[in-house]
Formats: C-alpha cells, sequence, structure tokens
C-alpha cells in the first residue's frame, strides 16, 4: 500500500513530490526552540559523537540537525544509478539530472531561510553527491557551507595519491573546513584547497575523554547479556577494503581479507576457551558485511562475543573495555588516549605489502604489535593481565595521538564554534 501511494504521489506530483518528503522527514519535526538564538543547520552524516559534544560546548547557537539520509534518499531516487562514482557523476550525461536536482534544491533552501533562517550550514564532508548540489544552492543563496571534516586519521596512501584523486574528481566546494592537525590541514592543502579556508580546531568528539560525567557504565551501554563485573575485550572490525582509496578498491587492490577472518579466529578461538570474558565486536555502522559477522557469531556458537554498531558507543566501549583490538580505525587511535591495553594487528598483506601506505601503528611502541595469528593470542593473554604502562610508553601514545588524532584537551568543541562564529563573523 505504501508503495502504491508513493507511485501515485511521484506521478500526481513529479519532481514537487521530493517537497512533501523534505517536509514529512525534515521540516515539521525540526522547531524553533529558542528564538533568540542565531542557527546553525548540521548535516548528520554518522556526526553524532561530534555533534554530542558541540552540543554540549554550545552556549549561542540553536542546532537544527538534518540527517543526511533524507538528502541521499532524493539524490538517489533523482539521479540515475551508480551516480555515488565520480565518474558517473562528473559525466555530461548526468546533466541535465543536475538541473532538476538543482530546481528542487532550491525549493529546499528557501524553505530552509524562511523557517530557519540559519547563519551557516555545516557538514561533515562535502564529497557526497547530493551534498555537492546542496552546496552550489547554497552559495547561490549566500549561505556559507562549511565542512567540519571527520575523517582526520588520513594514512600516507592517501597524501601520495588520493589527493589528487580529490582534487581530479571531488574537489571541496566547502566555503571552508574545519580540520583536527596540521597534517590533516597539509593533506588538504595537496588537493588544492587554500590554506586561508582551512582551521586547526581539533576533533570535536576529543573532548569526551576530558568529560568522565559523560561515560557509561556497562549497564548503560544496552548491550543485553554483557556482564557488568566480568572482564571484556573489544574488537574495532572492519570491512575487508577499509582503509583504502576507492581507486585501488576498483582495481581490487589493498584489501585485508586474509588478516580479519584469522583475528576473527583468534578471537572466537579465545572467546571459546574463556567464557567468564565477554567480548564486544564493535562494527563501524558503514560496514557492508554486518550481516555476515553477525551471521559467523551464531555459527561458532559463542554466547560470551557480542556485535554492536552504531555511530555514538566506540568511546564508550572503550572506557568499559580491559583490552582494545583493531587494525586502522580512529577508534584505535581513541583507544592510546587511554592507558588501557591496546593491540594493533600487523600480518599478511598489511605488513608485507602495505606498510609503508598505512597509519604507522606498528612503529608506535606503547602498544602491542601483533604480527601473526598466534602473536595476537599471546599478547591478548599478556593485555588481560594489567600490566601498567611505563612513561615512555605513555610518550609514545600520546606523541601518536596528537600527530594523527587531535589535541586532547576538552577544548575542540569550543574552539569549532569560535571557527564558525569567525567564518560567520559573528561577534
Amino acid at each position: 500500500m505504501k508503495q502504491i501511494l508513493t507511485a501515485t504521489l511521484k506521478f500526481l506530483l513529479k519532481d514537487y513530490f521530493y517537497d512533501l518528503v523534505y517536509w514529512y522527514l525534515f521540516f515539521r519535526k525540526n522547531h524553533i526552540n529558542s528564538p533568540d538564538k542565531k542557527r546553525i543547520v548540521i548535516v548528520n552524516h554518522f556526526f553524532d559523537q561530534d555533534i554530542e559534544a558541540l552540543k554540549i560546548a554550545n552556549k549561542d547557537f540553536e542546532f537544527i540537525i538534518l540527517d543526511a539520509k533524507i538528502l541521499r534518499y532524493v539524490g538517489v531516487d533523482l539521479f540515475p544509478k551508480e551516480v555515488d562514482k565520480y565518474t558517473v557523476f562528473n559525466s555530461s550525461k548526468v546533466d541535465p539530472y543536475k538541473r532538476r536536482y538543482k530546481l528542487v534544491m532550491n525549493r529546499f533552501i528557501n524553505k530552509l531561510r524562511k523557517k530557519y533562517d540559519p547563519i551557516a550550514v555545516v557538514s561533515p564532508s562535502d564529497g557526497f553527491f547530493y551534498i555537492r548540489q546542496l552546496v552550489s544552492s547554497l552559495q547561490d543563496h549566500n549561505l556559507p557551507f562549511i565542512v567540519s571534516d571527520k575523517e582526520g586519521t588520513i594514512c600516507p596512501a592517501y597524501f601520495v595519491h588520493y589527493a589528487k584523486y580529490i582534487q581530479d574528481n571531488s574537489p571541496l566546494i566547502a566555503d571552508h573546513i574545519l580540520v583536527w592537525t596540521q597534517r590533516q590541514k597539509e593533506f588538504w592543502e595537496k588537493t588544492g584547497v587554500d590554506s586561508n579556508k582551512i582551521v586547526v580546531v581539533g576533533q570535536p568528539r576529543s573532548d569526551f575523554w576530558k568529560q568522565q560525567n559523560r561515560w557509561k557504565s556497562k549497564n548503560e551501554l544496552g548491550i543485553e547479556g554483557l556482564r557488568e563485573k566480568n572482564k571484556m575485550i573489544l574488537f574495532l572490525t572492519y570491512d575487508p577494503w577499509s582503509y583504502t582509496p576507492e581507486y585501488m578498491i576498483e582495481k581490487g587492490e589493498m584489501h585485508w581479507d586474509v588478516l580479519r577472518n584469522e583475528t576473527d579466529a583468534v578471537i572466537f578461538a579465545y572467546a571459546k576457551a574463556n567464557p567468564d570474558i565477554d567480548i564486544v565486536i564493535k562494527a563501524h555502522p558503514q560496514q557492508s558485511d554486518i550481516d555476515l559477522v553477525r551471521q559467523s557469531i551464531v555459527n561458532e556458537g559463542v554466547t560470551n562475543v557480542f556485535l554492536v554498531t552504531g555511530p555514538d558507543l566506540s568511546n564508550h566501549l572503550i572506557v568499559s573495555a580491559d583490552c582494545i583490538i583493531g587494525f586502522q580505525s580512529t577508534a584505535l587511535i581513541e583507544s592510546m588516549v587511554t592507558e588501557k591495553p591496546v593491540i594493533y594487528t600487523f600480518w599478511g598483506e598489511a605488513k608485507d605489502r602495505w606498510s609503508a601506505d598505512l597509519i604507522p601503528f606498528h612503529e608506535n611502541k606503547g602498544i602491542y604489535i601483533a604480527k601473526s595469528p598466534n602473536e595476537l593470542e599471546e599478547y591478548i593473554k599478556t593485555a588481560m593481565l594489567g600490566v601498567p604502562l611505563s612513561d615512555e610508553q605513555k610518550k609514545e601514545r600520546h606523541d601518536f595521538v596528537m600527530e594523527y588524532l587531535s589535541i586532547v584537551d576538552g577544548s575542540s568543541a569550543d574552539r569549532t564554534l569560535d571557527a564558525i562564529k569567525d567564518l560567520c563573523k559573528i561577534s
């Protein structure tokens, strides 16, 4: 019935059907609660932890949260298939669809200005096709679009290859970009962005580590069956092609099937041998094979292994964990803010072929570097003993976090909001 109704409305309303979508999913649900405050529209594309940090730091603005899924729904429905690929989006055959979408976007922005009168729109990226059209229309209406980049852990391979790829296929079109570190700023400069458009503010969600009142206990995590008093291992799982540039994925290069499968095998064997220890597998919110991971847990018959997803849990899980295992994820760097045992998995192609192209966890002396499944098994046993870090290990972690993640001082969200004020010329 719902599909028939949708098809009927599309037929009757043509592209004005999308106005109805925006009203139903966005405008009717978001109301002005503080009329005296200036408003910022924040596009939420798996940006929950940073939005939470900004809300806590915020004193001067009212935030209007726009779920990126709404924009994507309209974009996917209106554009031809495979438009997510830059080669398709940038081709002339898509131009008629862009013109249609531009008209839809203009009506959306007129409504946005009329209802909320925002001073700016902030988003974690301008690279998605449905966001790029939004930016173009916003600029036609003289509304600033600011990227608060949430992908700050940039591997060396990206500096060598991916910066040029972005410059050629999806250059920054935002008015400004806020980044975590000087290293991240240098990356965007390599893509051709004027340095005056880039502001280093730190990672907003890193404020979490200085705000212990926000930390959840195990019972508050919402993981059914997780035992409050038992030790817990956290494994930050990943897609076999994660942390690789799109052009290498298309060539079938630089993937981690063997590494992840062998890591899984060690973890399941450990779970079976240690039923008194809980293991939480944290999947990325966009991970494509979550169902496969879930089924593997069922197939292994382990009741002390739990799969969790969601964009706002990783830091809370790190707080509760007695040991953290991972590969190239940002969350593994965030684990290094703590003094908990961290194990980096590093064997197979990751070690033998691609080490120079990866974030150099393998050079850090403040964490365990497992160079085989057997070493991973032994390091888990060692880590669960809770041996304190030495001063040298603490310094290694601190320096790594500063270079690849952010200064962690509890004020990154404040700096982000101050930068937005400055960029929008608000006193």
